[in-house]
């Protein structure tokens, strides 16, 4: 089978690891759209919002020549028309989502911004716009609503069948109508995990640092348990809008931010921390950090708000809105951590997923 794999990005964070895994499994031809597109601003916002024709010749000319079986594509967020446009005559054309948020929101919160309420993630012009647009401009709001439902109009033209990596997302995809899905975890390699590695006293978090993760929540509770910041560590790692403001109000030596790194080196960290935080308040449908946190021996601690039920219990939830929440549920943990760890190893031994059986299982989708 000849495969011809798209997505925005090469390296970076885990939605490019895993069109990474793929490609390097399966094989065949790839087309790394940030390879392709120019990198001055202006004209990667034209890419993103309109039409390029030279991307959309490039590609239709990879196409030709390789003539693919398949066409498998990931995020392609940095040209999306481009894409779908140049790909559209294909008959056999599968999508592995990785982000609910930008497809079918277009605040990319997956909950009301001005109330915190959930949301059904369905978008609708008066629902939107009271509850997410209530302080923004709303010429670019209403702009990017009717860019983005052109958006999705064209890729359910095009794409024939999507690839979910939870039975929460599904039901996201199937809320909004998208009835050719199908669920697969995302690759994670499991090949030389061990446990003789040594554990500290770290907490971690890993990815974006926004509001719509809710990192800021998460260490505002967390400052004030002094009594943790002479025992314990907070590694914060990547990047994003509020990472300066956090490293400038929180300046010691409990916190510590890493910027971006690979995550062949998040997991020694992984290895070394014995708490993983997940503090989001919105949809989390790509919960790799969670899995990797578990199976690296970490006690897992999630937002109640979106969380993956089939990954996470009950006690492991907090109310990240709320401090005390936190606060207890940290205390709790540290108290009765043989407990929480014994009942994370039980979990884990029913989330290990061969990487021979994932590519079979992919393969027997994409064949289909």
């Amino acid at each position: 089978m000849k495969i011809l794999h798209i997505n925005d990005y090469y390296i970076y964070s885990w939605a490019e690891k895993v069109y990474r895994d793929i490609y390097e499994n399966l094989k065949g031809e790839k087309i790394t759209l940030e390879d392709y597109i120019y990198q001055n601003e202006i004209l990667r916002l034209f890419n993103k919002f309109f039409f390029s024709f030279i991307l959309f010749v490039k590609i239709k000319r990879k196409i030709k020549l390789y003539n693919p079986d398949i066409i498998l594509i990931h995020q392609i967020n940095l040209s999306p028309f481009s894409v779908l446009l140049a790909i559209k005559k294909h008959k056999n054309i599968v999508q592995i989502v990785h982000d609910a948020t930008q497809a079918w929101c277009p605040s990319w919160w997956c909950i009301y911004r001005k109330n915190y309420e959930k949301c059904d993630i369905k978008m609708w012009l008066s629902k939107c716009t009271k509850n997410c647009a209530y302080d923004k401009t709303k010429v670019w709001f209403f702009f990017y609503y009717f860019w983005l439902k052109l958006f999705l109009y064209l890729k359910k033209k095009v794409v024939k069948k999507y690839i979910s990596p939870s039975a929460e997302l599904q039901k996201i995809l199937l809320n909004n109508h998208y009835y050719n899905t199908t669920v697969l975890w995302n690759i994670i390699k499991l090949n030389k995990i061990s446990d003789t590695y040594k554990k500290e006293n770290i907490f971690l978090y890993v990815w974006a640092i926004d509001r719509r993760k809710w990192i800021d929540k998460l260490i505002e509770a967390i400052d004030e348990l002094d009594f943790l910041k002479k025992d314990w560590q907070f590694l914060i790692i990547w990047s994003w809008e509020i990472l300066e403001s956090l490293k400038n109000k929180y300046n010691n030596n409990f916190y510590q931010f890493l910027w971006k790194i690979p995550n062949s080196e998040v997991i020694e960290y992984y290895k070394k921390s014995k708490v993983v935080f997940f503090p989001s308040i919105w949809f989390e449908s790509f919960w790799l950090t969670a899995l990797e946190g578990i199976l690296y021996n970490n006690i897992v601690l999630w937002n109640n708000f979106w969380w993956v039920k089939e990954i996470i219990w009950d006690d492991f939830l907090f109310d990240i809105l709320n401090k005390k929440s936190v606060n207890e549920k940290i205390i709790n943990v540290l108290n009765n951590f043989d407990e929480y760890y014994l009942k994370t190893q039980e979990k884990k031994k029913k989330l290990i997923i061969n990487n021979k059986l994932y590519f079979l299982i992919l393969l027997k989708i994409l064949n289909k």
